[in-house]
């Protein structure tokens, strides 16, 4: 992580972890991200990270199968080679596309997959 992205690593969160009024298991997350001056948090625990809570601090939070859409209407090609890198790289299992969307369906992002399969389908 720190080779492709350096910025990754946040550090001097912690003074703001008893500031944070979302779900107590998660508030180091929402300190990381208010220390980041991040413009979201993806994540499939949204109840975790209700309005009252990161509202002050301008963070948005999204579902996973939202941000990945997002993505996909923003550059279709791109995440689409990006998606089928991913799948060239497993071993063991391997995978193709249509595997990643069967995966993406079962772990809770189907728009996601949706999408996938109508991407790698010709109309």
């Amino acid at each position: 992580m720190r080779q492709h992205v350096p910025d990754a690593n946040i550090t001097g969160y912690e003074p703001l972890i008893t500031a944070m009024t979302n779900d107590a298991k998660d508030r180091h997350v929402l300190a990381v991200a208010v220390r980041a001056d991040a413009d979201a948090i993806v994540t499939f625990n949204l109840d975790d990270f209700p309005d009252h809570a990161t509202e002050p601090f301008q963070v948005d939070v999204i579902h996973p199968d939202d941000f990945v859409l997002n993505q996909i209407d923003l550059a279709p090609r791109l995440v689409l080679r990006t998606l089928q890198r991913q799948v060239d790289g497993y071993c063991e299992p391997t995978m193709d596309l249509f595997g990643l969307a069967a995966a993406l369906d079962r772990g809770g992002c189907p728009g996601t997959a949706a999408e996938l399969r109508l991407q790698i389908i010709p109309a």
